[in-house]
């Protein structure tokens, strides 16, 4: 329940939302949550904040956050995707392997295992949303989102500007260029650009392979939320399926069952976005700088490892299907 202590912090968390929107639009740069958590780490870094903003900044990035997970589900109708059954094991297993390699490794890199985990799931999946749907099932620091967050997204946007470069050398046909786009890039939006950048049938089935790991992202969810009550007796059932968990199932029931107005689910795509843009910006200024310097180096090098199997795993499928083809 909100009370009056929450309103400052709210507030501000509200207002770097707001200028990150204002800046995307006027600069016509990159993902506004990452901007709104960027911004929110810099001010958090460079002013000390007042100790009246924390119940609000704690609010926003907990239940914020939340209700932003729980209005994800409207948008993920398995009836828009056409998939083609050859995609459905190609990407279980990159997502398993993305997974695997995330928690299982992290310590050999000095990270800690929840943070190793979330960079498994943003490459897996869909960068920085994932991330953030799976982040409040799991026992983590501020820092450990917020360089999570980091490490997937210089990632992606370095593989968007060298992918298309890569599959033009290559020779690749533009349908075996969309799945390695499609299949390996954290973001959507990056996806979409350097598939476009390709070509126009490249972008398309670039899209179409990317969406169908946005699909898995509810399975994903639950999964953790189960594996982390396996993993601890004691823990909290209402911590392991927490009322926006039990929000998300019921609504992607309903995108899925029940015809839902396409006027609805544009405003609650914006209401979403706006929600988790709120909520990246209290996650970034939780952020210090300290945390990131010590965790940053060491994490981006396992993001890497994740991220070039998941390129191979994908090199594979192509190359195999060429030769068994």
């Amino acid at each position: 329940m909100l009370t009056r202590a929450q309103i400052p912090g709210i507030g501000l968390s509200v207002a770097i939302a707001l200028i990150a929107f204002t800046a995307t639009k006027l600069l016509s740069i990159g993902s506004v949550e990452v901007f709104a958590l960027l911004l929110g780490f810099i001010i958090a870094n460079v002013i000390t904040l007042p100790q009246k903003v924390n119940p609000g900044i704690q609010f926003s990035e907990k239940k914020v956050l939340g209700w932003a997970i729980a209005l994800m589900a409207l948008q993920l109708n398995f009836n828009k995707f056409d998939l083609s059954l050859w995609l459905i094991p190609l990407l279980l297993i990159a997502i398993f392997f993305a997974l695997a390699l995330g928690s299982r490794i992290a310590r050999f890199f000095g990270v800690m295992n929840s943070c190793g985990y979330m960079i498994g799931v943003g490459t897996a999946i869909c960068g920085a949303s994932a991330i953030a749907a799976v982040s409040p099932l799991l026992d983590t620091r501020p820092h450990e989102t917020g360089v999570s967050i980091g490490v997937v997204n210089l990632l992606g946007t370095a593989g968007m500007v060298l992918l298309p470069m890569l599959v033009l050398a290559l020779g690749l046909s533009p349908s075996e260029a969309g799945v390695l786009i499609g299949g390996s890039l954290q973001a959507v939006g990056q996806v979409v650009g350097a598939g476009y950048a390709v070509g126009d049938a490249t972008g398309e089935i670039a899209t179409l392979v990317k969406l169908g790991r946005v699909l898995l992202l509810g399975p994903v969810v639950l999964f953790t939320a189960f594996a982390m009550r396996k993993r601890s007796a004691q823990v909290d059932r209402k911590k392991v399926l927490p009322g926006f968990i039990i929000a998300f199932i019921i609504l992607l029931l309903i995108t899925n069952i029940a015809p839902v107005p396409q006027h609805w689910l544009v405003y609650t795509h914006n209401l979403d976005k706006a929600l988790l843009t709120i909520a990246m910006a209290a996650i970034g200024m939780q952020i210090r700088l300290r945390d990131l310097l010590k965790q940053g180096p060491k994490a981006l090098l396992l993001g890497a490892l994740i991220f070039a199997i998941q390129l191979g795993l994908m090199f594979a499928f192509i190359y195999g299907q060429r030769f068994f083809g």
